[in-house]
């Protein structure tokens, strides 16, 4: 399910810059929020400096929760300078991101998030309202404080965009409430039992 909606995000993106993308998701992982330990830092496939840059958006009707496409701040340059075709990046101003850089990464965001949320609600047959992305710096710490405590887990999605050659590492996360959690897992039941009969 996944790789089919990254497939989807990635040939939109590869319109829109103008350059070949391939994404996709070699890993998921669950969290109970209540009894499994996280830390943003082991989202991502190699050791980060603990600055992210983070696009977010929020759905709510048949399902309630909040999914977050999540870069080191590295990672994140990279990408911006690939898909701007500006081939100098200057690794000393990683964090000095301008407003060009913001809009790139909320429209990869509303793309890829909508993508990987909507798929989940197309199979689901759940209805979902969405919020527009919203872009943020943030060290590991700050990120993990704003998660609302409503929510009960995280479904954790590693990603690699691969472009020209150049591999871009980061994560997907998706906080469910406890009920959104329950009502999907019932859902997936179904759909398996009826794939059997």
């Amino acid at each position: 399910m996944f790789n089919v909606s990254v497939g989807r995000a990635s040939s939109l993106l590869s319109e829109i810059i103008d350059r070949r993308i391939i994404l996709n998701v070699p890993d998921v992982k669950l969290l109970d929020i209540k009894t499994d330990e996280f830390h943003l830092e082991e989202c991502l496939p190699e050791k980060s400096d603990g600055i992210f840059m983070i696009s977010s958006i929020c759905f709510e009707h048949e399902l309630q929760g909040k999914a977050s496409l999540i870069f080191s701040a590295k990672k994140i340059r990279k990408f911006i300078d690939l898909c701007i075709k500006n081939d100098e990046t200057e690794e000393c101003y990683e964090l000095d991101f301008s407003d060009i850089d913001f809009d790139v990464v909320k429209e990869m965001g509303n793309i890829v998030l909508n993508s990987v949320v909507g798929e989940v609600g197309n199979l689901l047959n759940l209805k979902l309202n969405y919020t527009l992305p919203q872009v943020q710096i943030y060290n590991g710490a700050d990120f993990y404080e704003e998660v609302d405590s409503h929510y009960s887990h995280i479904l954790i999605l590693n990603i690699t965009f691969l472009i020209e050659g150049t591999r871009i590492e980061g994560a997907i996360l998706v906080h469910l409430t406890l009920n959104s959690f329950n009502d999907i897992i019932e859902k997936i039941k179904k759909i398996k039992d009826e794939l059997y009969e």
